[in-house]
């Protein structure tokens, strides 16, 4: 009986995570789309910002309810701690999104037989919008949506569901819930998920596109000593090259293939070297036991 009931205490954490993630953690997202077009702009901003501030206030509160001091620290450590990467590390997982997508424009332009436009890689879009448009989506799209998400889905539920389901198993499933967790957003007009529509080509895309982008944040998390920031500015440089970079539809294709390309190889990573999160979880359970 000592043997089991840590364990169980132990994955209890993950339950009450993903619950909150698909209930509170939706709730502006829904808020959004049940009122939309009724919402002042002002509103609907925040509702759309809401969900990732809600899903990272729900983690810190169940950091605080566990009342588990050292764990608390690791936790915060591994979101602002950047050596436990290197700044090496930390300027690859940054730059080798944008780099990804930069060479996935190129390849689209030339198998669609289109020359680059005349402003070359970078998107006219955001200068177009304006300067408070420009700072709004950039804010939340580089800064904040990185930040507040990986808190949550690598930061804590990745190595708690490792530790319960395995290292890869825990991944996958960490990763296809951050996907599932987009889900609201298809419905919520003015978003880009929305102008991709409800179950068309780009809508399966978008959700495999983030299922890859799970896997090779967790690779990155794993093999850099626990380091939520890796996680975070992989997160951060895919976002930008979507916001920055002007990508072709056919762009956007070559992008998901080279995004599962490397999603294959970080699930070789996660194989064979489980992530160190949940050894140190499984050291804790033992030594409770």
């Amino acid at each position: 009986m000592l043997t089991t009931a840590p364990t169980a205490v132990a994955a209890s954490p993950s339950r009450r995570f993903l619950l909150l993630a698909f209930t509170v953690g939706w709730a502006p997202w829904l808020a959004g789309a049940a009122g939309a077009g009724a919402w002042h702009h002002t509103i609907a901003n925040l509702l759309l910002l809401g969900a990732p501030l809600v899903l990272a206030a729900s983690v810190l509160l169940l950091v605080r309810a566990a009342g588990d001091r050292a764990a608390a620290r690791e936790y915060l450590r591994s979101i602002v701690d950047p050596g436990r990467a290197g700044f090496g590390l930390l300027a690859a997982a940054l730059l080798a999104m944008p780099a990804l997508a930069a060479a996935a424009a190129v390849l689209g332009a030339w198998s669609g037989g289109m020359p680059l436009p005349g402003g070359g890689l970078l998107s006219p879009a955001l200068p177009a919008a304006g300067a408070a448009a420009t700072l709004k989506t950039l804010g939340l799209a580089i800064v904040l949506g990185p930040l507040l998400e990986e808190m949550a889905w690598r930061g804590y539920a990745l190595p708690r569901l490792q530790e319960r389901h395995g290292a890869l198993p825990g991944a996958l499933l960490a990763a296809g819930a951050h996907a599932a967790w987009h889900l609201p957003l298809f419905f919520l007009p003015g978003t880009a998920q929305h102008e991709l529509g409800l179950l068309t080509p780009q809508f399966w895309r978008f959700l495999v596109d983030i299922v890859a982008l799970g896997l090779i944040a967790a690779a990155f998390y794993g093999t850099n000593r626990r380091s939520t920031l890796a996680a975070i500015l992989l997160h951060a440089g895919y976002n930008s090259a979507g916001v920055l970079l002007l990508l072709s539809e056919a762009a956007m294709w070559w992008r998901t293939g080279a995004d599962l390309v490397l999603a294959l190889l970080a699930v070789m990573v996660i194989r064979r070297r489980p992530p160190g999160a949940a050894l140190h979880l499984r050291r804790r359970v033992e030594e409770r036991s």
